[in-house]
């Protein structure tokens, strides 16, 4: 597919450079065709292509071009990750060079699929709740378009069972989050479109579950619980989701805290029940 026959995305992309705004653009078309590629069925592998063609054309983009990276619309020069330029065709040597604390190099342990992890999966709904593939539909900074492609080939790599390509693309998008929402040591929240941090921890905490490693997840879920209270306070959605998550690992735990899990149940369905109505049909699969 070539890039003149990709749909056009609503909007004018930002004003900075005629080409790395073309390159922009082009980045998220490629980003949107792959999202409408998993949502109608379609091959995972038609999907990758598309993402890292995606990759490619945000690479092209010159290094410092001033974007947008507040949500308050003030502008700042960002550096672009030079270590995409090569590599921009493969997602799995494409480590930005962010803080690589961020990106370390991933070792999970063997996992076969006949566990009981994997047979429980469908009693685990509200663990899905950041498991969409992210279209993106109007004006974002370059490094939030960055991330969200990198999550959703994370969600491609999910798709795939490749957890440990997933936990590196997250990891990778985690951290292009962060340059753009990291202000005076406290990174916001505020949802501006595209990959969000606390949809990035959830998949990231998922993964470590997913492999059986608990503690690992009960951090990274912890932490999206303590970004969310503070983003949107004790009720919201997305607090309510996460609650839930953590009650699913306390109930899985080897040594299972079967009543801690049932109170952070109950404290997401609390939130539920006040923002939807007892009978929405989330708050009846809580």
């Amino acid at each position: 597919m070539s890039s003149s026959h990709l749909p056009s995305i609503a909007g004018a992309m930002p004003s900075v450079t005629d080409e790395a705004s073309i390159k922009l653009s082009e980045s998220v078309r490629w980003n949107n065709t792959a999202v409408r590629a998993m949502e109608s069925g379609g091959s995972v592998d038609e999907s990758m292509s598309c993402l890292h063609n995606a990759l490619a054309a945000s690479a092209d983009i010159e290094a410092a071009a001033p974007f947008s990276c507040s949500p308050l619309g003030t502008t700042t020069s960002v550096a672009f990750p030079q270590q995409l330029n090569s590599s921009a065709a493969d997602p799995k040597s494409c480590t930005p060079d962010f803080d690589m604390k961020e990106c370390p190099a991933i070792s999970l342990p063997s996992v076969s699929p006949s566990l009981y992890i994997y047979q429980r999966d469908a009693y685990d709904e509200g663990m899905h709740t950041f498991a969409t593939p992210l279209t993106i539909c109007h004006l974002l900074d370059y490094h939030r378009v960055v991330a969200t492609i990198l999550y959703n080939i994370g969600q491609v790599y999910i798709r795939r069972n490749e957890d440990k390509e997933a936990l590196s693309a997250f990891q990778c998008a985690l951290s292009a989050t962060k340059l753009c929402f990291e202000h005076d040591g406290k990174i916001e929240t505020t949802d501006g479109g595209g990959a969000s941090i606390i949809g990035i921890y959830h998949n990231v905490g998922h993964i470590h579950y997913r492999a059986g490693r608990y503690e690992e997840a009960l951090d990274v879920y912890s932490e999206a619980l303590r970004l969310t209270r503070a983003a949107f306070g004790f009720y919201h959605l997305d607090v309510a989701s996460t609650l839930n998550c953590i009650g699913v690992l306390y109930f899985h735990k080897p040594n299972s805290q079967c009543d801690k899990a049932m109170d952070l149940y109950m404290q997401s369905l609390d939130i539920r029940r006040a923002i939807l109505g007892s009978d929405h049909k989330d708050v009846a699969t809580t």
